[in-house]
């Protein structure tokens, strides 16, 4: 990852000439873009932190071209077990 003026760029696995990925922090719930804006939407372990997901999949739809790929990822209740040991060896919980 690399700081850019305009936000993150992800330079580990980049070409030059590449497109480059921008990473932005904004409200999931009312994303700054247009309807149909991108070829693909992603998210990974982030579903189980929000208080309102529908909201957000109706966002994440909302933006996403028609014919376009979703890919929406979480922990499965296993992967949930695991973690949760993770982070009471580490004195800790996570997050719900």
């Amino acid at each position: 990852m690399t700081r850019t003026s305009n936000g993150w760029r992800n330079t580990m696995f980049a070409k030059p000439g590449a497109l480059s990925i921008r990473y932005v922090i904004h409200d999931a719930e009312q994303l700054p873009w247009a309807d149909a804006s991108f070829d693909s939407v992603v998210s990974v372990n982030t579903f189980h932190h929000l208080e309102h997901p529908m909201w957000v999949f109706r966002e994440m739809l909302r933006v996403l071209k028609p014919g376009g790929k979703l890919v929406l990822c979480d922990f499965s209740p296993r992967g949930f077990q695991i973690f949760d040991r993770i982070h009471r060896f580490e004195g800790g919980t996570h997050p719900a």
